[in-house]
């Protein structure tokens, strides 16, 4: 008769070791992926603080100064540098040609009369909105144009043009950022 007392464990092959060699699987998987999310978020370039400084700041309701104003122009701009953007209106989705891309993104390059609405939330999201003077095609009727900022993520995602008069010729429609 052996003694169980002195026995190190169950026989090898039965159900109770497959068992033991079933959880150390388990957990030598869980430790590796943990270990590989690590190392691939440490990998990734830190995030400049400057731009981290600036969304906090986009998230307080107080309206932003001429120099906070040309910052957040200058990200703007600086994120969808060489970057595909789609604008979706009613009927679908497009790529703007240059002009159009031009004129939407005006407002990032000429801040005469720009200023900053405030915040909006709509969505889940929060946006900042730049309001600044749009082209009129007529010299007797004023236009504006207003650009939607999400403060996340310092892209563009809505962009509107609008006459003192409505009716005349307003348009608006959301913008995507394509890597």
């Amino acid at each position: 008769m052996t003694d169980r007392s002195t026995a190190s464990g169950p026989p090898l092959g039965s159900p109770l070791t497959t068992r033991h060699l079933s959880n150390a699987r388990l957990v030598l998987a869980t430790v590796l992926t943990l270990a590989a999310a690590v190392v691939t978020s440490a990998c990734a370039p830190p995030e400049d603080p400057a731009r981290v400084e600036l969304r906090a700041r986009l998230k307080q309701e107080t309206r932003l100064s001429e120099a906070e104003l040309g910052r957040l122009c200058d990200e703007v701009a600086r994120s969808i540098e060489k970057k595909s953007v789609r604008i979706t209106v009613h009927d679908g989705a497009a790529t703007p040609d240059a002009d159009r891309r031009a004129e939407v993104f005006n407002v990032l390059r000429d801040r005469a009369g720009l200023y900053d609405e405030g915040l909006k939330q709509e969505g889940g999201a929060t946006y900042r909105i730049l309001n600044g003077p749009g082209d009129s095609k007529n010299a007797e009727i004023e236009a504006t144009q207003r650009l939607w900022v999400d403060v996340e993520t310092l892209l563009p995602r809505r962009y509107e043009f609008t006459y003192a008069f409505q009716g005349y010729g307003d348009y608006a429609f959301d913008l995507a950022v394509e890597p």
